[in-house]
């Protein structure tokens, strides 16, 4: 096991669905208020690795990050 899920689940719950769900991006992330940078896909995968990145114990690396819109629109972060 490459880190504990239930720490995992709660970095997400804390990073990713309790701030983010059923938010309006332009409305309610100060990082995507209009005027400023455009909530792709992309760039809300960008946003989230700095999140979550920032919670990982010590030896962990987020390697991928997929955001989905529907099967046919996607992107993604990814480590370089």
């Amino acid at each position: 096991m490459v880190m504990d899920l239930g720490l995992l689940d709660r970095i997400l719950a804390e990073e990713v669905t309790g701030p983010f769900h059923g938010k309006h991006f332009n409305l309610d992330v100060a990082a995507f208020a209009y005027g400023k940078t455009v909530p792709t896909c992309e760039a809300i995968a960008d946003y989230l690795h700095h999140r979550i990145t920032r919670q990982l114990p010590a030896g962990v690396r987020l390697i991928r990050i997929r955001i989905a819109e529907d099967e046919s629109l996607s992107g993604e972060w990814a480590e370089s």
